[in-house]
Order: C-alpha cells, then sequence, then structure tokens
C-alpha cells in the first residue's frame, strides 16, 4: 500500500462524510493531515504540539478552505 510508505497523508476535502482515504492511511499508521470537517474530525487527534495537545496523536486537523491554516500544519508536519 502506497498509504503505509508514506510519512503524512493529506486530505484538503473542503466536505468529507466518511473519509475513506483518511481510513486507510490511519490504518496502515501513516498520520494524517486533513481538514476538520466530516467524520474525520472524530478520527484523527492532533499531535502533541502543546500541553492540551495528545501525545499519542495521530495527524494534524486545518480549518476547511482555508489555505494558510493548511500551510500552517504541513509546516508543522515537516517539523516533526
Amino acid at each position: 500500500f502506497v498509504s503505509a510508505a508514506a510519512d503524512w497523508g493529506v486530505m484538503p476535502s473542503l466536505f468529507e462524510p466518511s473519509g475513506l482515504v483518511g481510513e486507510e492511511f490511519l490504518s496502515a499508521g501513516t498520520p494524517l493531515i486533513c481538514a476538520d470537517t466530516g467524520g474525520m474530525r472524530d478520527r484523527v487527534r492532533r499531535f502533541g504540539f502543546g500541553p492540551a495537545d495528545s501525545e499519542a496523536g495521530n495527524g494534524l486537523l486545518f480549518e476547511p478552505g482555508d489555505h494558510r491554516s493548511l500551510l500552517g500544519a504541513l509546516l508543522q508536519a515537516v517539523a516533526v
């Protein structure tokens, strides 16, 4: 699977009711950067960058439709 070989999965969807592709990344153990929308909102736990974040996180969320928010998440991912 490509999703298992990737460093990160990125889902910049404006609307994502179930997020099957995101589920594939997460089940392969690949962290996910996705829009804070739909079903993925409940599946992605933010990586621990601050005191309120989960150390057992599995990805990053960004505001749907906000390219600056997506860029911020991508920059955080590169810094890990």
